[in-house]
């Protein structure tokens, strides 16, 4: 047999074992309502797929069609839930109000949603609150955990004055609008190796209170850290700065 022929079945076999690739195709309705409802447990908690499809949310009608019906599963929940967008595209901005429950920036305020370790890290020197309770500032609490391995973001990320209270791993993702993270809190731990950053991110005053995961991470827009608060340990090898970084009044793990 010639040496045509051999290649031929080498690379039909080859097909054979890949299989077919997965198809990234738009979140229709009816396939968000197929996924929230035979989401799936895994290790203690609420998997919903939201994996390999394009999200469309450059429009008001096209956000409510996704955050309307998946708002019960941001809530409080007895089962923790994590959103699984990996290798998903989204189309349109990213925005933290979207995912999150808005409370006033006080113990007595968020006694009903976080546990009292959770009170003690985002409350370390709790203040006596002022006479008025209404000038308390208000922040922005997502209490789902998010994976987005491999997810592209097409719009920019929005995500200041987010309190994330549960893990968020995004090892590969891709940040192509640029992103603003300042004065976040990550209550868990951030997984972002690997990922890539076409354009500016802010991330000033931004608290990171348990590991945090940058390695291979590449930026290459300016990055603002100034007053970032790194209060676990903080990995940040193999990554890649091409326009720099101002960390100015940053403070580390000792």
């Amino acid at each position: 047999m010639g040496k045509f022929w051999w290649g031929l079945i080498v690379l039909c076999w080859g097909l054979l074992l890949m299989g077919p690739a997965q198809a990234i195709e738009p979140l229709t309705p009816e396939m968000l309502g197929d996924r929230l409802a035979h989401t799936q447990i895994e290790e203690g908690k609420e998997r919903v797929d939201l994996t390999d499809v394009v999200i469309d949310l450059t429009t008001e009608a096209g956000r409510s069609q996704f955050f309307t019906p998946l708002a019960p599963k941001l809530r409080r929940n007895p089962q923790p839930v994590v959103l699984d967008l990996s290798n998903s595209v989204i189309d349109g901005d990213w925005r933290v109000e979207d995912l999150a429950t808005r409370v006033k920036l006080a113990p007595a305020a968020l006694s009903g949603l976080l546990t009292p370790q959770q009170q003690a890290e985002l409350f370390p020197h709790p203040e006596t609150p002022p006479a008025d309770f209404q000038t308390l500032p208000y922040g922005q609490l997502v209490q789902v955990g998010l994976r987005l391995n491999h997810t592209i973001f097409q719009g920019s990320v929005q995500f200041q004055g987010g309190i994330l209270l549960r893990p968020v791993v995004a090892q590969g993702a891709e940040f192509q609008a640029g992103g603003d993270w300042s004065g976040t809190v990550w209550g868990d731990r951030l997984d972002f190796s690997g990922a890539k950053f076409a354009t500016a991110t802010q991330w000033q005053a931004t608290r990171f209170l348990k590991a945090v995961d940058f390695t291979g991470a590449e930026f290459d827009g300016p990055t603002q850290w100034q007053g970032a608060q790194f209060e676990g340990p903080a990995n940040f090898s193999k990554s890649h700065f091409t326009q720099g970084g101002n960390w100015l009044g940053s403070q580390w793990q000792a």
